[in-house]
């Protein structure tokens, strides 16, 4: 956590040593894609470590809040969520966190004081914070602790609620219209981010795919392919033949183009920028 600590003052992500090498190839190659692409990111991370690297890359990026600054000046009133343009504006670049952030607070009393809830983006990092003691209903007798991290068990129900749901809702419409989607340091955990996923390619067979994972040995990367298969693919078409073929550090689907790149994101990086300069 203290290497991705990111204020107007502190940017550690960034002044790190450690760090340096990282962001500088996450900085070049997100300056290679924006040359003929819009990037739609959405992080399942709790931190700002994205909007970090765009803002030393000097490129613009829409987290669903406004005013549009990365980060709020101290002392400043905090970020609200845009729901309207999280749910219309699909032609800027934009980081959207599915699970919340610790930079999120939520607040139980609306600006007239009656109950209600929201949440905003503020300077300081909030670690699993609620300012009182309200729990909000999204069905009848079953209350939420309102918390700016989901975690745990009720991820459905809990991302009921704005902004989680705008922003779920921009990951099921970018999924389905996308040209790509690449997908790095995922488990394939949870079940409503695979079947956002796997509705998109039963309605777009030709979407192309990309997976970044770290797989040192033959069975782990099996692995692997079996559990792509089986949560995004294998509902779309009838399998055919061997759906995987062997290639260097990677593994690739012709009939659902898709391909799994046995690398880290730091490896897989690099790669692309000197294969594709």
């Amino acid at each position: 956590m203290a290497t991705a600590f990111y204020t107007y003052n502190k940017n550690k992500i960034i002044e790190e040593q450690e760090n340096a090498e990282i962001v500088h190839l996450a900085t070049e190659y997100i300056k290679k894609l924006i040359k003929n692409n819009v990037l739609r990111i959405y992080s399942l991370n709790y931190d700002r470590v994205m909007q970090a690297v765009f803002q030393e890359a000097g490129v613009k990026v829409f987290q669903g809040f406004i005013p549009d600054d990365i980060v709020p000046k101290e002392g400043n009133q905090s970020q609200y969520p845009d729901t309207k343009r999280i749910l219309t504006s699909f032609d800027e670049h934009c980081i959207y966190h599915l699970h919340g952030n610790i930079y999120w607070k939520p607040d139980n009393v609306n600006p007239n004081g009656l109950d209600g809830y929201s949440f905003h983006n503020v300077y300081f990092p909030l670690i699993l914070s609620n300012n009182g003691h309200q729990h909000f209903t999204t069905e009848k007798n079953k209350p939420l602790f309102l918390s700016n991290i989901i975690t745990g068990y009720s991820k459905v129900q809990r991302t009921n609620l704005t902004p989680f749901k705008q922003m779920a809702s921009a990951f099921d419409i970018d999924c389905h219209t996308a040209d790509e989607i690449v997908i790095v340091g995922y488990s394939f955990g949870d079940d409503h981010i695979n079947d956002t996923i796997r509705q998109a390619k039963k309605a777009n067979p030709l979407l192309k795919i990309i997976i970044i994972t770290p797989a040192s040995s033959k069975e782990c990367q099996k692995h692997w392919q079996r559990k792509v298969l089986f949560e995004i693919l294998s509902h779309i078409a009838s399998i055919k033949d061997f759906v995987f073929e062997n290639q260097l550090n990677s593994v690739h689907s012709k009939q659902y183009y898709t391909t799994i790149y046995f690398q880290t994101w730091k490896e897989y990086m690099v790669s692309n920028l000197q294969s594709h300069p």
